[in-house]
């Protein structure tokens, strides 16, 4: 009672066209085929980019368009749009606190907390829910190695 697997049409190298589509009125029209190793880099960027719009392209194969593309990964890009967030967010609490001490503002929590309570009042989030995006979002540190001789020299 087993059913026989059927092979996947494979494409590889030449078998591969680029079938250029355009829609023009809600009618599809239909260019040229062009094989892959014949297309140049622009007909092929357009394809791989066109390939992204599919909804239903399975993850490897856009982890390997994107790859193609030289583009960051949708999970690379959303972290690098959270440390860009909590970088500003930083630079506002930091803008506080200069302006509390330059007016000599002295708040009974402190200055850094009570900025910290602006800038979540200002978000409209909790305190304790910014401090943990701003502690999970923190931006990371290379740590540079030295050798023993350069710490010999630095001596």
């Amino acid at each position: 009672m087993t059913r026989e697997r059927k092979e996947a049409p494979c494409f590889h190298g030449d078998w591969m066209a680029l079938v250029p589509y355009r829609f023009q009125k809600a009618e599809p029209i239909c260019g040229r085929p062009v094989l892959v190793t014949l297309a140049d880099k622009d007909e092929q960027q357009r394809f791989y980019k066109a390939l992204l719009n599919l909804p239903r392209l399975s993850p490897k194969v856009r982890a390997a368009v994107l790859a193609e593309l030289g583009m960051p990964s949708p999970q690379k890009e959303k972290a690098s749009l959270h440390r860009a967030r909590a970088l500003a967010y930083r630079w506002n609490i930091k803008q506080d606190i200069a302006r509390m001490k330059e007016s000599g503002e002295k708040p009974r929590e402190g200055i850094h907390e009570a900025a910290i309570m602006n800038e979540a009042e200002r978000l409209r989030m909790k305190v304790s829910a910014l401090k943990q995006y701003l502690h999970r979002h923190a931006p990371t540190t290379k740590r540079r190695r030295t050798s023993r001789a350069s710490a010999a020299l630095a001596k």
